[in-house]
């Protein structure tokens, strides 16, 4: 997939994500997991770096570099570029046809209203339920509310 770039090789540790910085050194930053780690530069080799270009560091420790795919799918700049406009043809115009005259419809039947069946009262059905008696609630005595005495505002002298 891509090139090796790199001849030194990079010895990874478990907790952090290794990457080539804009500077062209590896970096390697911890990973959410790991609280204890911090952001520190890898190796002392530095990569001359290419636009066009993404550069990683691959499982075996050596920097990699490879092409990066510019402008959505393949081929289809080319196909946009070779597309014209197609003409457009005029819709094909349907032949006038005489209107037909409608139907008049028959008349309908008159129906005779139904009679209504008159609902026959039903008793309802007494249900066998032990009634339970209220429980009594003892009243509660009620203290009488204690006013409170209206403090009196007192102002002092002051002395100049």
């Amino acid at each position: 997939m891509g090139v090796r770039v790199s001849r030194e090789k990079v010895r990874r540790e478990d907790g952090y994500l290794y990457y080539v910085g804009k500077d062209g050194y590896v970096w390697a930053v911890p990973m959410r997991h790991n609280k204890r780690g911090r952001k520190h530069r890898v190796g002392t080799e530095r990569v001359s770096k290419e636009s066009g270009f993404l550069y990683y560091v691959g499982s075996d420790g050596f920097v990699y570099r490879a092409k990066m795919n510019r402008g959505g799918k393949k081929g289809a700049r080319r196909k946009r570029r070779g597309r014209k406009a197609a003409k457009k043809k005029p819709a094909r115009r349907k032949k006038a046809t005489k209107k037909k005259k409608p139907a008049r419809k028959k008349a309908a039947k008159k129906k005779k209203p139904a009679k209504k069946k008159t609902a026959k009262k039903k008793k309802p059905a007494k249900k066998k339920t032990a009634k339970k008696k209220p429980a009594k609630k003892k009243a509660a005595k009620k203290k009488p509310a204690k006013k409170k005495a209206a403090k009196k505002k007192t102002t002092r002298k002051r002395r100049r």
